[in-house]
């Protein structure tokens, strides 16, 4: 059995070699009591590193920077209306319903209150009259379809507008010979289902034109909502503009109604 001045320095030459904790497995194997010295380990420089101007060691470190938030600021939406027109008179034409009267009866029929004969425009823009054989309408004014034969129109069909997008009901509305307004079409839609003044906008295709009216100022100034609108129009609303989904609208709406 070796001395104990021996086993403290023999376990002193291989810890300096980095075999301490191995020889001292061993060394309890004899019964020797060898004891490892504590040595903590140094935090990294980082935990030190801040603004204060004080000693390292008794700096705390620097709290990371806050995410950055970008400053949205929507830019202001242009306005771009269409310009005002009047509403021209309205031309029978293929699909309008009118009604006829025959000269020889209408002593007859206003006095019993018999219904009417009505005949459809045809496409080519006549209507077929018992007895009377074709007769061109499509075209003309109403005053200048009475010069050929007694009518009055029944249901307008041949003339309309188009109205989708942000609204409760896309539909196509009529045109009559009272002119149609664009806040009666979008009454006609069931109203807008936006209230965004921010994004929000009307638009208004016409004959290859593109036309918008931000949503703020359709609702502060009342002679937007009075701009008369035309045969063919298309009107849309919404808050981001998708040109592929404005053009399928006015094709989908344009085929239906043809």
């Amino acid at each position: 059995m070796p001395s104990l001045n021996w086993k403290r320095l023999w376990v002193t030459r291989f810890n300096r070699g980095g075999l301490l904790r191995r020889r001292s497995e061993q060394a309890s194997a004899y019964g020797w009591s060898v004891t490892m010295p504590y040595r903590p380990r140094s935090l990294p420089q980082s935990f030190y590193e801040t603004a204060s101007t004080g000693p390292a060691h008794s700096r705390l470190a620097a709290l990371p920077d806050g995410p950055a938030v970008p400053d949205f600021t929507p830019e202001p939406l242009e306005l771009r209306a269409p310009p005002r027109v009047k509403a021209p008179p309205y031309h029978l034409g293929p699909g309008d319903v009118v009604a006829i009267i025959h000269p020889a009866r209408v002593a007859e029929l206003a006095g019993a209150g018999a219904q009417r004969d009505t005949f459809t425009v045809r496409d080519d823009g006549t209507i077929s009259i018992p007895d009377a054989g074709r007769v061109q309408v499509a075209g003309r004014t109403i005053s200048e379809a009475e010069t050929a034969v007694s009518l009055e129109v029944v249901a307008y069909n041949s003339k309309h507008v188009a109205v989708g997008g942000l609204v409760a009901t896309p539909v196509v509305v009529p045109l009559t010979v009272t002119p149609l307004t664009l806040g009666q079409a979008i009454a006609a839609a069931g109203g807008l289902t936006t209230r965004d003044r921010e994004l929000g906008t009307i638009r208004i295709y016409r004959s290859g034109d593109l036309y918008k009216i931000p949503l703020r100022n359709y609702l502060a100034r009342p002679d937007f909502r009075q701009l008369v609108l035309l045969n063919g129009d298309a009107v849309f609303a919404d808050t981001s503009y998708d040109l592929d989904r404005l053009s399928r609208f006015i094709a989908i709406r344009s085929t239906s109604s043809a």
